[in-house]
């Protein structure tokens, strides 16, 4: 009797075709396994600058001042309202993970350089009611079009890594966040986008102030 040997077509078929289902299955994981890397990455270098900049504030009863440009990131100039996180001062990381310096802005209300024996240089009202300072925060847009479409109003700092895409990006929602005005786009990585925008607001920075026994 003829004994049968190896697959036959449609078993080699099937073979194929599990075979491929296991390997898309695979790359499917692999990929999301690594934008979930990326996007931690991305989370834990924020976290970080977020609690330097608490820290520096805690010590010096202010925000930090922009640094002027990528060669002096150990300083600041307190003329600045837009420019370069003065990552030396603070000793976090001088780039986000593509090599880009993080651009940082702070409303000079709270980067001032304090005066005299003042513990620090805004105050509880600073930015209330109808205070000139409130005129002149940041607003966190979803879209750089729909100027009435805002995640947050009347931030004090905003800090951008500007990711693969960079800062020259031809994208209007990442030029939004590269054009020193006092609008910032934040929204959910797509191929179009991959800025990672995050603010603090002086409701926060006021009761870190207040914790920290620098105002009343």
């Amino acid at each position: 009797m003829y004994k049968k040997n190896g697959f036959s077509l449609i078993e080699l078929v099937i073979s194929l075709s599990v075979i491929s289902l296991l390997l898309g299955s695979s790359l499917i994981l692999v990929n999301s396994i690594y934008k979930n890397n990326k996007t931690q990455q991305d989370e834990i270098l924020l976290n970080t600058i977020r609690e330097s900049l608490y820290g520096f504030a805690i010590t010096h009863g202010r925000l930090p001042c922009p640094a002027e440009n990528e060669n002096n990131l150990q300083s600041e100039n307190c003329n600045l309202t837009h420019g370069i996180l003065p990552s030396v001062l603070l000793g976090v990381p001088k780039t986000d993970r593509f090599g880009n310096a993080i651009s940082y802005y702070v409303n000079v209300a709270f980067s001032k350089p304090l005066e005299d024996d003042e513990l620090c240089s805004f105050n509880l009202a600073t930015g209330e009611g109808n205070d000139s300072v409130r005129k002149s925060l940041a607003d966190i847009l979803a879209d750089s079009n729909n100027k009435n479409d805002k995640l947050a109003i009347e931030v004090a700092s905003v800090i951008v890594l500007h990711n693969a895409r960079g800062k020259n990006s031809a994208n209007s929602n990442e030029q939004e966040n590269s054009n020193n005005d006092t609008y910032f786009v934040s929204q959910a990585e797509t191929q179009n986008f991959d800025d990672k925008v995050i603010w603090i607001t002086p409701y926060q920075l006021k009761y870190k102030m207040i914790e920290a026994g620098r105002l009343p």
